[in-house]
């Protein structure tokens, strides 16, 4: 186990976002939209050895469908043998 790049891609897709909120707050009046859209994303982690047997891997995603934007990470915890 190596501290190098072990987990890397991409992908694309179709996201649909749903929203609504209400203006002036606690007046009612609701506003409510709808979009689809193309998405492309991307992610890529790094195994870290934690003594001979255990690794962390903490992975980062962004994801981008029209106006939105998803930016996350995971941490993962696994053993090896």
């Amino acid at each position: 186990m190596s501290g190098r790049p072990e987990r890397f891609g991409g992908g694309f897709g179709v996201m649909r976002v749903e929203s609504s909120r209400t203006e002036p707050p606690g007046f009612g009046v609701v506003f409510s939209s709808q979009a689809t859209s193309g998405t492309l994303s991307g992610f890529a982690g790094v195994r870290i050895p934690v003594g001979s047997r255990l690794f962390v891997r903490p992975e980062f995603e962004v994801s981008r469908g029209g106006e939105h934007m998803r930016i996350g990470g995971t941490v993962a915890i696994g053993v090896g043998w």
